[in-house]
């Protein structure tokens, strides 16, 4: 098990070059690339040349995620403790001052959208000005300038 974690290791930073390099691509473009990372993608990125917004997107409670964990029935006991220990921690970490831009409660998803969409308009008004076409206008015109990865 330990030689597989230190490959992990020897990896990552070769690993980071590439993902770095992959959205310096997409930013000299025009375009806002969308990383959907964990906290320790994010603590990494921090230590990189990239100089992004930092999005945290949290449960409602510890006892809302553990009952979208068991219902989803993909986890045995063992890893919903696991998941629920390691949630734990990283909730805090995100709502520590500093560590994120904004902190995302996925609560009620049309407010949680709209909060997001809001959030991301005003770092990036460029994709606001589509918006006045109304409804979707803005998630469209993400799309055509976002890249998620």
């Amino acid at each position: 098990m330990k030689k597989r974690t230190e490959q992990y290791s020897l990896f990552l930073p070769h690993f980071l070059l590439h993902s770095i390099e992959a959205v310096k691509s997409v930013q000299a473009k025009g375009q806002v690339c969308i990383l959907d990372i964990d906290v320790q993608g994010a603590r990494n990125v921090k230590k990189s040349s990239l100089n992004p917004y930092y999005i945290f997107v949290a449960p409602p409670s510890m006892e809302d995620l553990e009952a979208r964990l068991r219902g989803r029935g993909t986890e045995n006991e063992e890893d919903v403790q696991k998941r629920l220990a390691n949630a734990a921690s990283e909730m805090e970490y995100g709502k520590e001052n500093g560590n994120f831009d904004k902190y995302l409660i996925n609560g009620d998803l049309a407010a949680a959208s709209a909060d997001l969409s809001a959030t991301v308009k005003t770092w990036f008004p460029q994709l606001s000005e589509a918006s006045s076409e109304g409804g979707n206008a803005f998630v469209k015109q993400c799309a055509n300038s976002c890249v998620i990865s």
